[in-house]
């Protein structure tokens, strides 16, 4: 081990230490300077009551210690004293004790009591100065040697209080050494601790860095394959839409379950799209809030009337139950559709037979209280608190019987929290589940429009801001809105059923079994 520089430190890092220490050593330099400039000239107070008779000189001599304290002082603030701050902290520190030796040569040499003087800058030193071990011992060895030099050239005295005062120097020493090398083990430590935090905090930064890119590069792709996915797919539907209207012409039952088939599809595929989009939006910060000031009964009436065909195919009863005292509210109209869309179909999906699903509204305290209620199968309680994460589902197994890709609810709750309110959920295991929407009243408690955050700025634009640019023709944005529509909720096809499908004699030729009853269909034509 070499004592005169930490044991665990190589010499780059080393170096790297003292160059972060010299500052410090400076400072502390410095200030152990105007100490000894203060208390040098107090100490005639001790040489008043030990030795009356030389406090005159030794008046003169603590003075003038204290104004070479005071250029040394000067000098630390200087290129010069900053370059060689080591040797200039030793001259500070001999500067006391030669004085200190000097009145011991002028008073009784060996038995003189002013010995405490330099044990007192050896003590000061280990205390206050952050002094490497190399250093410490020098100025014991100076201390030491200054002493033993005032004794042997005005006597010795009394052979037991000199053995005594050099005892005592030796052992203060060797507790401010061994201090002085611990305590620097320590910061050399620390120092290191440090540097390998920074250096982790700026690996950190930087791969934080590149997730960020890549969060938007992700972004800017699925904004971009969304836009290039969704126009071939409105120009596929809309021709099969025009198809559809023309089967009275004599078009055979398998062709009409076919185009049919491709439509439901279309409009789920389509349904998808948009809400990948919306969630672009929402992560871009480009999801703007448009509120408006809409007749809530006419509102939910509306909404659940467009769903209730297919509540009414499950055997569901559905209503909307708007509180008398609740006429109107402020929201985004196409925002809160999606929202309460998303959760009347999540509930007509978990709800059986001869269920009940309502939809409530009612004005507490100037928030717009909204509630989907229904008697369907419950979340476990397990499941509660992950149900509004993006892709996330209650049953992942590849056995599940519902289709999804966990958008929805996550769609639900950005959308709700992007107009200012929040959403709760209660949800009992077998009796059913209720979805609360609170939405501010207060025009000044809502956001008009998202921030931007500026690692999002470079995402290509979803929305048009030319005003010169037409917008999106009105069958484009009706068949968007019949996309929301579309419920994932199909039935089996009547066809399917038939008793000749398959048959040779009384025997049936294929049995096929499928829990989407489109491959069913599909399966059944091509038989």
């Amino acid at each position: 081990m070499n004592w005169f520089q930490p044991a665990a430190g190589d010499a780059k890092s080393f170096a790297a230490f003292q160059a972060s220490e010299r500052d410090i050593i400076i400072r502390n330099n410095r200030v152990a300077c105007i100490l000894g400039v203060i208390f040098m000239p107090m100490g005639f107070l001790l040489d008043y009551f030990v030795y009356p008779k030389f406090v005159p000189p030794f008046f003169g001599y603590r003075v003038l210690c204290s104004v070479l304290l005071g250029l040394v002082w000067f000098l630390f603030a200087t290129d010069v004293g900053k370059r060689f701050y080591r040797s200039l902290g030793l001259v500070e520190v001999s500067l006391p004790m030669v004085f200190m030796a000097l009145m011991i040569f002028k008073t009784d040499g060996g038995e003189s009591p002013y010995y405490a003087g330099i044990n007192l800058v050896i003590v000061g030193t280990g205390i206050l100065l952050r002094w490497r071990l190399i250093d410490t011992l020098w100025m014991f060895l100076i201390g030491l040697g200054l002493y033993l030099l005032a004794c042997l050239t005005s006597g010795i005295g009394e052979l037991n209080i000199f053995f005594n005062n050099v005892y005592f120097l030796i052992v203060t020493a060797v507790f401010s050494i061994t201090g002085s090398y611990f305590y620097e083990q320590l910061r050399f430590s620390e120092f290191r601790l440090r540097t390998e935090l920074r250096v982790n905090q700026e690996e950190l930064e930087k791969q934080n860095g590149k997730l960020v890119e890549m969060d938007r590069v992700k972004s800017q792709f699925y904004a971009n394959i969304s836009h290039e996915l969704r126009t071939p797919l409105t120009l596929l539907l809309t021709p099969m839409d025009a198809l559809l209207a023309k089967q009275k012409e004599g078009w055979a039952p398998e062709s009409s379950e076919l185009l049919r088939t491709m439509q439901t599809n279309g409009m789920r595929l389509l349904k998808l799209i948009n809400d990948l989009l919306d969630l672009v939006r929402l992560d871009s910060g480009r999801m703007e809030v448009n509120r408006e000031k809409v007749d809530v009964g006419e509102f939910l009436n509306g909404m659940v009337a467009s769903v209730r065909q297919a509540a009414e195919k499950r055997k569901i009863q559905i209503a909307a139950v708007v509180d008398d005292a609740c006429t109107t509210g402020v929201l985004d109209r196409d925002k809160m559709e999606k929202v309460l869309l998303n959760l009347v179909f999540n509930a007509l999906k978990f709800t059986g037979v001869g269920g009940t699903i309502k939809v409530e509204a009612k004005n507490v305290d100037s928030v717009l209280q909204l509630r989907v209620v229904d008697t369907g199968a419950g979340i476990p309680s397990d499941k509660v608190p992950f149900i509004f994460d993006r892709f996330w589902q209650v049953d992942n197994s590849s056995q599940r019987k519902h289709r999804g890709a966990g958008i929805g609810l996550a769609l639900v709750k950005e959308f709700v929290e992007v107009q200012g309110g929040k959403v709760n959920v209660e949800s009992v295991e077998g009796s059913g589940t209720q979805f609360e929407i609170l939405l501010p009243q207060r025009l000044e408690d809502v956001p008009v429009q998202m921030e931007v955050s500026p690692v999002e700025r470079d995402i290509i634009p979803l929305e048009s801001n030319n005003p010169n640019e037409e917008k999106p023709a009105e069958w484009l944005e009706e068949l968007f809105r019949r996309a929301e529509l579309f419920p994932a909720l199909a039935t089996q096809p009547s066809f399917a059923h038939r008793d000749d499908w398959g048959m040779h004699g009384k025997l049936p030729k294929v049995l096929v079994a499928d829990d989407e009853p489109d491959m069913l269909t599909l399966s059944l034509i091509h038989i």
